[in-house]
């Protein structure tokens, strides 16, 4: 089983939001990658022997001989496998996004939305599954002017569908509510975020990341996941959408979601 990897994104605002993006975490860089049109050679060496792969009934073996300077050498920032069989092992990575701004809600039954976007990359062959959780219920509170109550509806945005897992086709407050969601789009989305225009998880539909929107809590949900390896890399987008019903009294201040994505080979 490979590491868990993850990034983790706020929302803030003032009655107005933002996303900042979490930590960056260390993805895998191939220093030189032989490839033409048709192939590519992600290792080779020069050694005095070895064998590709032996093999008895119960073992398989790939050594080299007479390599040098091989090993795992690891810094703060960086990790180098040297040498023809250190490649062998399997990595999972996910990337963190840029700063993206969600503007500003007026107190009068708008809404501002946005998104960010992760890359997966791995090599694992059994490929991997994304996951989304929030830190808090509910996740958009007031951090600034005004005070977070829980008995105050005034000073959070209530999770969408109070946090369920299924989606909801129309992103649609109450006019005496406000509320925070979010939808997925991508190769990888999972099925219950498809639509066929009308209605979600539907087979053969398409992830737009305008419609089927879900709540979050502190319980990971799937959001995308892949049954074989994305060498290359593969994008996820999360839309958020905050929206304040048409006679809903949202007080003035800095409202704040933490929210993680987490990557885990499968």
């Amino acid at each position: 089983m490979l590491p868990n990897d993850h990034s983790r994104f706020v929302y803030i605002g003032v009655v107005t939001l933002a996303i900042i993006a979490g930590a960056l975490l260390a993805h895998i860089v191939y220093g030189a990658v032989a490839s033409s049109t048709n192939y590519r050679i992600e290792r080779d060496v020069f050694s005095s022997g070895g064998v590709g792969n032996s093999t008895t009934s119960n073992y398989i073996v790939n050594f080299t001989v007479g390599e040098q300077g091989s090993g795992r050498a690891t810094t703060t920032s960086y990790i180098l496998n040297a040498g023809f069989q250190q490649l062998d092992g399997s990595f999972l990575s996910i990337t963190s996004p840029s700063d993206v701004s969600l503007g500003s809600i007026a107190n009068t039954g708008t809404a501002a939305t946005s998104s960010a976007s992760w890359t997966v990359t791995t090599n694992n062959s059994a490929g991997y599954q994304m996951g989304i959780s929030a830190s808090t219920d509910p996740v958009l509170r007031c951090i600034s002017t005004c005070t977070y109550s829980a008995s105050d509806a005034t000073t959070y945005f209530q999770d969408f569908n109070n946090g369920s897992t299924s989606p909801i086709y129309t992103f649609s407050p109450a006019a005496s509510e406000s509320l925070f969601g979010v939808t997925v789009s991508g190769s990888h989305t999972v099925q219950k975020f498809k639509n066929n225009g009308a209605s979600c998880n539907q087979s053969g539909g398409t992830a737009s990341g305008t419609a089927c929107w879900i709540g979050l809590s502190t319980t990971t949900q799937t959001i995308a996941q892949s049954a074989s390896a994305t060498p290359s890399g593969t994008a996820t987008t999360v839309y958020a959408r905050a929206q304040i019903g048409s006679s809903h009294s949202q007080s003035a201040g800095s409202y704040r979601a933490v929210v993680t994505i987490t990557a885990t080979a499968l």
